[in-house]
């Protein structure tokens, strides 16, 4: 790994690594998108979740997705965060390049988090040795729509965006994915807030209704001009663009 991506990584575990209070609201917030991502991909998925079945969740933070689940055999790894909510569901604090299973998975879930791991190639090597035969890799990602965005800040990410690692359009990242895998893409969805949750559950209602409560973005701009700038490269490769500057998408792979 490169002296640039072990910088970016520090910088991911210094801000990951402190405790932070999670809210009702937040927690409320988070299940609600858990629960109609589930009730999505479950039509597309070929098994159903049952007591038997093996969930592991990689990167699961302070409200892990597999909380809402009441059948299977449900694991939860983060390197940085424990879980604040209860459920059934077995936690270590370890990453996935280091975790140690006694058997192989049927369900993985990773949920906006593979962009700041340690090491990509290895981290998806680890989730594929980890998933059974014609198992399923559950995938959320912010993956740019043009690539002046993605190489403006994958190469000044450093300074505009310490926690975010990787930077990835579509195309990059399921190369990725296959390069490093015996996974295949079997179904995409380019923009989950637009076209997956409803109004009430998508990220720019929770930023406007509890973030924005919680803090003052202008005094942020205000101590940090990078924030500044960052708001500004944002607004600019959107008009370009003319589509969201990095929506969250939604990625299923099946091993073959």
């Amino acid at each position: 790994m490169s002296d640039t991506k072990s910088t970016r990584w520090s910088s991911t575990e210094r801000f990951y690594g402190e405790e932070k209070e999670i809210e009702e609201f937040e927690i409320k917030f988070r299940k609600g998108r858990y629960k109609v991502l589930l009730e999505y991909i479950e039509p597309i998925l070929k098994i159903k979740i049952d007591e038997d079945t093996r969930v592991l969740e990689v990167g699961c933070g302070y409200v892990p997705f597999v909380s809402i689940l009441t059948k299977g055999n449900l694991y939860a790894l983060d390197p940085f965060s424990i879980p604040k909510v209860p459920g059934n569901f077995r936690f270590e604090k370890t990453g996935v390049e280091d975790y140690k299973a006694d058997a192989k998975f049927d369900l993985l879930f990773s949920l906006n988090v593979i962009d700041h791991v340690k090491n990509m190639n290895e981290a998806i090597r680890k989730i594929s040795d980890l998933t059974m035969d014609k198992g399923y890799l559950i995938l959320s990602l912010c993956t740019y729509n043009d690539n002046l965005s993605k190489l403006f800040f994958r190469y000044t990410n450093r300074w505009f965006d310490k926690p975010h690692p990787y930077h990835f359009d579509k195309e990059d990242f399921v190369e990725t994915v296959q390069k490093n895998s015996d996974f295949r893409l079997i179904h995409f969805n380019d923009d989950m807030d637009k076209n997956i949750y409803p109004p009430q559950l998508t990220i720019d209602n929770f930023q406007r209704n509890f973030v924005n409560k919680k803090r003052n973005i202008y005094l942020d701009v205000l101590k940090s001009p990078s924030t500044l700038i960052r708001i500004i490269a944002i607004r600019i490769f959107t008009l370009i663009s003319r589509k969201p500057f990095r929506p969250r998408k939604l990625y299923i792979f099946q091993k073959k």
